[in-house]
């Protein structure tokens, strides 16, 4: 027989148990709050310890302080602390500098440069059409041996990329010399800088109908010129085309999101992360050019290169030739500071659709064809191992 329970010991029972359940809750919220309360009180106890010695620094050290200096350095100090090789602080004029840099319309002759380490040379890789080194008659394979009365060589690299730019309308002389036959000869010019689009996209139909992209990045005007290229493709019915990401170090991550969406049809084209592991899958629509495809990478193929050749591998639209990437699959945020300097943060990630990430491994092409010492820029195409590789593939497709 069932014991019958009066109304007031039901009572009693329901606030005991609303009392208990208070006490529960409290010490879980009181335990949490004061585990914050612990954080900040630690933090605190961090920067008194900092200014504990900045102020023993500014009493006993016998040079003199520059409180600029320090601040930047604290800044730079607190993201090496992070353990994070992609987040790093600008200062105003670093970033000012960084912003000019990734300017696609500079003022300036209109090439672009790169380093022959064999022979110590600045040698053009690539004119832009239409620009004042290409109406004076410079191409790919010309050395800048002299700017003004100062050797190149002697410049360095970056800073002869710098002496060819400049203020619209003002004049840079230049000696430029070129290999013919068994002869150099030298070509004196004076040539004025004027604000000249470099493209970061470049495209041309190689033999048997095989078309080839070259992305140097993806920022800027890529995508417009990217759309371009393929509508060429498309005119001139191309086979097969090759894309060649080699040495392209990435860009902006939406723009590389609507170049996957060009080329693929209704499927996931990429996933991202947050900084707390939340996963979103991102869909490209069924709107899409129809080709064969193969995509060149090397070690200097990063970021959002990778993405884009590992989606295509992923989708089964594109095999990979060339050397393993570089393995960088995390994005950076720019935040700028009240006084124009930057804090760039890494702040998500992206991995390709189906494959494990590639950040910290880099991406293994399917056809591995190592260049070994030899400078890509310097190359014809008739000498680049990997690009002569699969050609016959696209042809026999």
């Amino acid at each position: 027989m069932k014991k019958k329970i009066t109304l007031a010991t039901a009572v009693v029972l329901m606030l005991f148990a609303a009392i208990l359940t208070f006490q529960v809750t409290f010490h879980l919220v009181s335990g949490q709050y004061q585990s914050k309360v612990d954080a900040l009180v630690k933090t605190q106890s961090d920067f008194s310890k900092l200014a504990q010695a900045d102020a023993l620094i500014r009493q006993y050290f016998s040079g003199d302080l520059d409180d600029e200096a320090v601040e930047n350095g604290l800044i730079r100090g607190y993201l090496e602390s992070l353990d994070d090789k992609y987040s790093y602080y600008m200062t105003s004029d670093e970033y000012r500098r960084y912003q000019k840099s990734q300017n696609q319309s500079v003022a300036g002759i209109g090439v672009r440069l790169t380093y022959d380490t064999a022979k110590n040379e600045i040698v053009v890789y690539s004119v832009v059409k239409g620009s004042p080194a290409d109406e004076a008659g410079i191409r790919k394979g010309d050395v800048i041996y002299r700017i003004g009365e100062v050797f190149a060589a002697d410049l360095g690299f970056y800073e002869t990329v710098e002496f060819l730019s400049g203020d619209e309308g003002t004049t840079v002389d230049l000696v430029v010399q070129r290999e013919v036959a068994t002869r150099v000869l030298e070509m004196n010019l004076s040539l004025t800088r004027r604000t000249v689009t470099v493209p970061e996209v470049t495209y041309e139909m190689l033999e048997q109908g095989v078309g080839y992209i070259a992305i140097h990045s993806f920022r800027g005007a890529a995508f417009d010129e990217f759309s371009a290229a393929l509508n060429a493709m498309v005119l001139s019915d191309a086979t097969g085309i090759i894309f060649d990401v080699r040495n392209n170090t990435g860009g902006d991550f939406d723009t590389v999101i609507r170049f996957l969406d060009r080329l693929l049809p209704q499927c996931v084209s990429a996933r991202t992360f947050d900084k707390n592991g939340n996963e979103t899958k991102i869909w490209s629509d069924s709107d899409c050019v129809h080709f064969e495809y193969a995509v060149l990478v090397n070690g200097n193929t990063a970021s959002e290169a990778e993405l884009f050749a590992a989606s295509l591998r992923d989708n089964d639209l594109a095999m990979l030739v060339g050397d393993s990437t570089y393995g960088k699959g995390v994005t950076q945020s720019i935040i700028q500071m009240d006084d124009g300097s930057a804090l760039f943060l890494s702040t998500s990630s992206f991995s390709p659709p189906v494959s494990d990430s590639f950040d910290g491994v880099g991406l293994v092409p399917d056809i591995e064809v190592p260049l070994g010492a030899d400078n890509l820029y310097l190359l014809s195409h008739e000498e680049d191992k990997q690009l002569q590789e699969i050609i016959p593939f696209l042809c026999e497709n």
